[in-house]
């Protein structure tokens, strides 16, 4: 026996209630019957919906083409080309990576405003590869050996050195990393083991 104090023991005595009893009028009941014939109704409508739009289906083809379908299969072509070029052109490059990070680029998003003849602008060159070999550390003063892309194997660099002509800068070297700067962005190289 299921006991009033439940909710499931609610809900059957508000069940009876309204089927069998006299506290709810008949055309209450009615009205309510009618609500669950239409929802199931409208449930089996959105159900065989559902199941038409799930089936797969010929779409027959827009008759003749048009100048503007044409026009627009064109252009959609040449997006498709350029995506696929530039996906060539960064598979192997992370050097092409690390230099659209650096300079923040973003592909997708609109691109700036042109720049004016008379108008002098200046970008910040990407940093080189820069691979520490070893570092030598002897009281307060320290020494690498770094191979730095475009300026030469087996660098020998001290805090203060500068390379990249005039670019980059060391200006902390500890025994795991050494510290540099490159067109007033630190950047923390970790020695290669």
């Amino acid at each position: 026996m299921v006991s009033q104090d439940t909710w499931f023991g609610t809900i059957r005595e508000l069940w009876r209630d309204i089927v069998e009893g006299d506290r709810f009028p008949r055309l209450l009941r009615i009205f309510l019957a009618v609500i669950l014939v239409a929802g199931t109704v409208w449930s089996a409508f959105l159900f065989r919906q559902m199941i038409e739009t799930a089936q797969a289906r010929d779409v027959p083809a827009p008759p003749g083409g048009s100048a503007a379908t044409e026009k627009e299969v064109a252009q959609l072509e040449e997006t498709a080309k350029g995506f696929r070029n530039a996906v060539l052109a960064r598979a192997g490059s992370t050097q092409l990576t690390v230099m659209a990070a650096t300079v923040a680029r973003r592909p997708f998003s609109p691109s700036e405003p042109e720049i004016q003849e008379d108008e002098v602008v200046t970008f910040a060159e990407a940093p080189p590869n820069i691979w520490i070999r070893a570092i030598l550390i002897r009281g307060n003063e320290g020494a690498a050996v770094a191979d730095i892309e475009g300026f030469g194997d087996g660098v020998i660099l001290k805090r203060g050195t500068s390379f990249g002509g005039g670019l980059g800068r060391v200006i902390g070297i500890s025994n795991d990393k050494v510290v540099v700067t490159w067109s007033g962005q630190q950047i923390d190289i970790t020695v290669d083991r």
